[in-house]
């Protein structure tokens, strides 16, 4: 028997599993326990419950277009036609999802209606932070790194290795390239850009490097050798607009103040503590970096304690269900930091694991905290290349290695 009277603090880590909870039969208790954390502390259940409502309704949209559109196949069937079957008028999937979106809608009113000054702040802050993902090239980059590495290890795990000069790209690496060239064509110039031609020129480019009409345009190390050439082109762009400025276009972020509204520090629930850490400001400075093997925005916020804390604006749309999974791995790791604490051994030697602060603020994006002072054992090695050796390519033993294969 689970008390929905006591204290919201106790569960604060638990609101994942709390939210998953809403379409089980117990909806009622998982309902009554989320509004009880809301009362208190609003913050801590308004980022996961908008963003699991928007994964419900995205899912709930999309099964209805495809009931439709089945709807209208099997209407414009001719009568006696054996594929013609009675469908039903609405979809099974319906009762999954109505009663998730139902008890998601119901807990965001609530928190409208006792919250509604801090709520409105954070709504502003998730649609400014929005503004500032990625730029276009960014992510046509960061599938340009996806699809070279489909492609070296498809090279590696050729069975016959001396026909890997001959050997032809995959259907799945044929997919996702066409559909680079799909989102570039779907990406809107900006007329007011000075890039706005350049924009235009590189579609066209892209197009052409990317002709697969004829057999040769096919062969994995053609392919490959283009993506590269089209890698270092995009990161000498990525390089050119690696810093920004928030006054140039985030006026609500770069305005924003602890007198607007008592916003507290991006994660900042999700380790339970006495004293939590309000944001004062938001830097006004941005940069966009890749760390973790994704392109993202660093942005500075300083606390009401005086500290600045980084944090990453990082677009998860590629993989959004292993970004979900990630986010239930750290909250585990945390809860063995609380074991690890309270051990004498382990206690006396300081050991806990490293566990950052990631928030998703939609389903295709998240906020992860960052530390400057990290260093990764690759970025010592690109670091090397770029100011020691400029002459050697930072994936130069990768080349070499796959340049042997075809001997």
């Amino acid at each position: 028997v689970v008390s929905t009277q006591s204290t919201g603090e106790k569960w604060l880590e638990w609101v994942p599993q709390l939210l998953a909870g809403l379409g089980s039969k117990e909806a009622r208790v998982f309902h009554a326990i989320l509004q009880t954390i809301g009362r208190v502390h609003p913050q801590a259940l308004y980022f996961p419950i908008r963003n699991v409502y928007l994964t419900v309704r995205g899912e709930y949209q999309e099964v209805l277009a495809r009931h439709k559109n089945l709807v209208e196949y099997n209407r414009n069937l001719p009568d006696g036609d054996p594929m013609k079957k009675e469908i039903p008028d609405q979809p099974p999937e319906f009762a999954r999802l109505k009663p998730r979106m139902s008890w998601c809608n119901k807990l965001l009113h609530v928190l409208r209606e006792i919250h509604p000054t801090m709520l409105n702040a954070l709504e502003s802050i998730i649609e400014h932070l929005h503004w500032m993902k990625d730029a276009w090239y960014d992510e046509v980059l960061q599938n340009l790194y996806t699809v070279i590495q489909m492609c070296e290890t498809e090279a590696f795990e050729i069975d016959h290795r001396q026909d890997v000069l001959n050997v032809k790209i995959s259907q799945q690496i044929y997919k996702y390239i066409t559909g680079i060239m799909q989102y570039l064509n779907t990406v809107p110039a900006n007329s007011r850009s000075r890039d706005a031609s350049k924009q235009t020129t590189i579609k066209q480019r892209f197009e052409a490097d990317f002709d697969f009409s004829n057999n040769q345009g096919k062969k994995l190390h053609k392919v490959l050798k283009t993506l590269k050439c089209w890698v270092k082109m995009l990161d000498k762009t990525q390089t050119n607009n690696s810093k920004n400025y928030m006054e140039e276009r985030f006026t609500y972020l770069s305005k924003f103040c602890s007198s607007n509204a008592e916003v507290y520090l991006i994660g900042e629930f999700l380790n339970p503590k006495a004293h939590y850490v309000k944001i004062a400001r938001f830097l006004p400075k941005t940069e966009t970096i890749r760390k973790h093997s994704l392109t993202a925005r660093r942005l500075f916020i300083r606390g009401s304690n005086g500290k600045v804390y980084p944090y990453l604006m990082v677009n998860t749309s590629s993989h959004v269900k292993l970004a979900r999974s990630e986010e239930r791995f750290l909250q585990l790791l945390r809860m063995f930091n609380k074991s690890l604490v309270q051990r004498k051994e382990s206690c006396r030697r300081n050991l806990q694991w490293s566990v950052p602060k990631v928030v998703a603020t939609a389903p295709t994006s998240r906020l992860i905290e960052d530390n400057t002072s990290n260093i990764s054992v690759l970025e010592i090695y690109r670091w090397y290349c770029k100011n020691r050796t400029p002459e050697m390519e930072v994936d130069a033993p990768i080349a070499y290695y796959y340049e042997q294969l075809g001997r």
